[in-house]
């Protein structure tokens, strides 16, 4: 079962599902999830009209570093692929012009 399916459907369900797992695991799981019940409160998340889900943040990490970082033939470093991505932030972000005067600034 997908976790926020068995967190939608309710704790007694999940308990179900940690019965597949050695005792100690599921004890672990158990102990954080209990823990963190406020954080995991999907109704009432749904009613304030959050979304729930990855996929806004997957969107976001494909448009930010898929689309600029992985055309053809492209090649990074991992301090030029940084660079890159951090001036891909402030252009999305719409700080451009602030970035490159601290950048100007600074360098």
């Amino acid at each position: 079962m997908p976790a926020a399916a068995v967190c939608c459907n309710g704790w007694s369900n999940f308990e179900s599902a940690l019965k597949h797992h050695s005792p100690q695991a599921a004890q672990k799981l158990s102990n954080y999830i209990r823990s963190r019940l406020a954080e995991t409160d999907y109704p009432r998340y749904r009613s304030r009209g959050w979304t729930i889900g990855s996929g806004m943040v997957e969107s976001s990490a494909k448009q930010l570093v898929g689309l600029r970082l992985k055309g053809p033939g492209m090649h990074w470093s991992r301090a030029g692929a940084t660079a890159l991505t951090a001036l891909r932030c402030a252009h999305l972000n719409g700080h451009w012009h602030q970035t490159w005067q601290n950048l100007t600034l600074t360098g």
